[in-house]
């Protein structure tokens, strides 16, 4: 997977864990999760609304297992307006993605 992350040069990511490696190395340390009510910091647990994070860039992954050919997985960069910066992983999950669409709709506005 060949892609940007925050503006850096471009780089060749194989999975999941070196793509999250590099993105942790430039900055993007928060883990996030969609909830009925926002987007949750992990380590503020504090809670953003959609119009109060921006997303930075998406990387998506599919397993090469044969067996979870079906299974695939997001990963979400998001800054916030205070100035937080971390990731989201989308495994499917349907709140999150409805989450995600909605945000990102509001950005093209």
């Amino acid at each position: 997977m060949k892609s940007e992350a925050g503006g850096g040069n471009a780089f060749y990511l194989k999975s999941l864990a070196t793509c999250l490696h590099k993105i942790t190395g430039d900055g993007y340390t928060d883990n996030f999760v969609a909830t009925a009510n926002g987007f949750r910091s992990y380590s503020t647990n504090k809670t953003y609304l959609p119009e109060e994070i921006k997303i930075i860039n998406s990387f998506w992954f599919e397993s090469n297992v044969s067996s979870d050919q079906d299974k695939t997985a997001a990963l979400h960069l998001i800054e916030t307006r205070d100035g937080n910066k971390g990731t989201l992983v989308d495994t499917g999950n349907a709140l999150s993605a409805l989450k995600l669409m909605d945000t990102a709709k509001q950005q093209e506005k």
